[in-house]
C-alpha cells in the first residue's frame, strides 16, 4: 500500500490497514480489536497488539515493507499501546 494516491480517504486507508492484518489474523474484527494507531499523512503503516508468530507472517505479505517493536510502549505498564508497529508500501 503506497498511500493510495489522490482521491484515497483516510478511511479507505484504516480498512485496508485491517484489511492487511486480518489475513494473519482470520477476521477483520479480530484486526479491528488489535490495531491502536494508525498514520496516514506522513508515513503509512500501523500499530497493533501481535505476538512473534503472527508478526513474522505479516512481514511476509505483499506491501508490508517492515514490522518494529513499538519503542512507545511501556512494556511494564502498556500505557501507550501495543507492541508493532507496521510500515507499509
Amino acid at each position: 500500500m503506497d498511500g493510495g494516491g489522490e482521491g484515497v480517504t483516510k478511511q479507505q486507508m484504516i480498512d485496508s490497514y485491517v484489511q492487511t492484518l486480518a489475513k494473519v489474523l482470520g477476521s477483520e474484527e479480530e484486526a479491528k480489536k488489535k490495531i491502536y494507531n494508525v498514520s496516514c499523512e506522513r508515513y503509512y503503516g500501523f500499530g497493533c497488539e501481535i505476538d512473534e508468530e503472527t508478526s513474522n507472517k505479516l512481514e511476509g505479505l505483499p506491501g508490508v515493507l517492515f514490522v518494529l517493536p513499538d519503542s512507545y510502549v511501556d512494556p511494564e505498564y502498556q500505557d501507550y499501546g501495543g507492541k508493532d508497529l507496521v510500515a507499509i508500501s
